[in-house]
């Protein structure tokens, strides 16, 4: 029906119209009678393309590098191509650019694609699927949203996309402000009916943040995102989460995560990190909420320069347990993994690398060295004790905050001066508020019960 690349706008809006009819969608969901093709060409949109309480509806072009949709002009509202209330249906084949007008009036272009479920749609959004789609000379604040308006719980979930690119205009160190602001966005920040989306070699790069994750959750397979400020936001009590096999070159950060107190599950496999752009806190990978049951598995960072990758873990009063195995860094620092305001990280087969990638240390527990008055950190396991030059205490964090962690420590010399282990205050060890360690070779071994040792 759309043969000519020429045809106007509203020629392209009445077919939408005519494959789904003219039913209220605020209350019918309106089953297509054929699907909608765009033939290879450009076709200049202006205003926000609606698609609204569909079920079953194909959206397609000839292929993301034959069929463009052209944004021109201020008249854009919530998105180039709005879908609002869609089950079942298919979104591919196109490439959505613009050519330099568009905005939403004064305002920059809210997102590229907007996939929500407003009352305005009889149809919930559930199950569709976005394939072969590119976002590129665009000036978007957001690439591609899916998620329920703000406030509300209603139904945007169990979406697939594949091979799906959205390209900003920045760089890991450009001051954005109202331009890729983020590449895609999950959620928002309602823990509600918007989880379960499964995305497979796609990315986003030139963005301050590649996704957001606004307390949603995801499956994530594959990709080389670059040039982002931050890959991956995690916002909020998230839904568990998987990152697997991406490839991340030039970002400042690989993850940040704001957390509150929902227990969840987080999985970050398979994934390099390759920059020389490295944030200048250093935290490639920084949780600053709760991070109970998350697991770093063969995960490696690498930078150029100076700058140095630490990991950081910071449970704001929430108690955390994270594993991280076979994890490795261009780290040779002793900090390489910091942990502060309780939380318990296990370490298996930790590697700190050199400036040629060469292992120069692998851990599986921190072992520290102390001969003066020493605070337990969250990352130590062992803990070995020269009182040579005279008593002190090694003193253990709140039990409370890191439940089944482990400590040994173990006075190693041979002086008369006793090390002593104390609990925090109104804490116990076995009852007793502190242990002495007076001879060489004394050992003890403790064990956070939740309340005390």
């Amino acid at each position: 029906w759309y043969r000519n690349r020429k045809q106007e706008e509203e020629r392209l809006i009445a077919a939408i119209n005519a494959v789904i009819g003219s039913a209220a969608p605020a209350t019918h969901t309106r089953f297509p009678t054929a699907g909608i093709y765009l033939p290879p060409g450009a076709y200049k949109i202006t205003s926000d393309l609606l698609i609204q309480s569909v079920e079953g509806l194909v959206f397609a072009g000839a292929g993301a590098d034959l069929t463009v949709l052209l944004a021109s002009g201020p008249g854009f509202t919530t998105a180039v191509l709005n879908i609002d209330g869609s089950a079942k249906g298919k979104y591919e084949g196109f490439t959505i650019v613009g050519d330099g007008t568009e905005s939403s009036g004064n305002n920059a272009l809210p997102n590229a694609i907007n996939l929500t479920w407003t009352t305005a749609a009889s149809r919930s959004t559930t199950a569709n699927i976005f394939n072969d789609i590119y976002v590129k000379s665009l000036k978007f604040s957001c690439g591609i949203r899916m998620g329920a308006p703000s406030g509300t719980t209603r139904q945007v979930d169990s979406t697939t996309i594949r091979d799906v690119i959205v390209a900003g205009s920045g760089t890991a160190t450009t001051k954005y402000s109202t331009l890729y602001l983020r590449g895609f966005c999950f959620g928002n920040g309602t823990h509600g009916n918007q989880y379960d989306f499964a995305i497979y070699n796609s990315w986003a790069s030139g963005c301050l943040v590649g996704v957001y994750n606004d307390a949603s959750g995801f499956v994530w397979y594959g990709g080389q995102p670059a040039e982002n400020g931050t890959e991956f936001h995690f916002a909020g009590a998230i839904g568990e989460t998987t990152i697997q096999g991406i490839q991340s070159q030039d970002s400042g950060q690989l993850l940040y995560a704001t957390g509150g107190p929902i227990v969840t599950t987080v999985s970050l496999r398979d994934v390099v990190f390759a920059t020389e752009y490295l944030v200048s806190s250093n935290y490639w990978i920084e949780v600053t909420g709760i991070a109970r049951g998350w697991e770093l598995s063969n995960v490696r960072a690498f930078t150029t320069g100076t700058a140095r990758p630490v990991i950081l873990f910071s449970g704001a009063g929430y108690a955390e347990v994270a594993t991280l195995i076979n994890v490795a860094q261009q780290n040779t620092a002793a900090a390489g993994v910091v942990v502060q305001s309780g939380g318990s990280v296990k370490l298996v087969n930790y590697m700190q690398l050199n400036g040629i990638a060469e292992v120069v240390a692998v851990w599986h527990d921190f072992i520290v060295t102390k001969m003066s008055a020493y605070t337990c950190t969250q990352s130590d396991r062992y803990v070995l004790a020269d009182a040579i030059k005279g008593a002190y205490t090694v003193t253990l964090p709140s039990a409370a905050l890191c439940p089944g962690k482990a400590y040994t420590v173990k006075k190693i010399d041979a002086s008369t001066h006793a090390v002593t282990v104390a609990p925090t205050a109104y804490q116990t060890i076995d009852g007793a508020r502190k242990y002495p360690l007076r001879y060489q070779q004394s050992t003890v071994e403790l064990v956070s019960n939740g309340s005390g040792w």
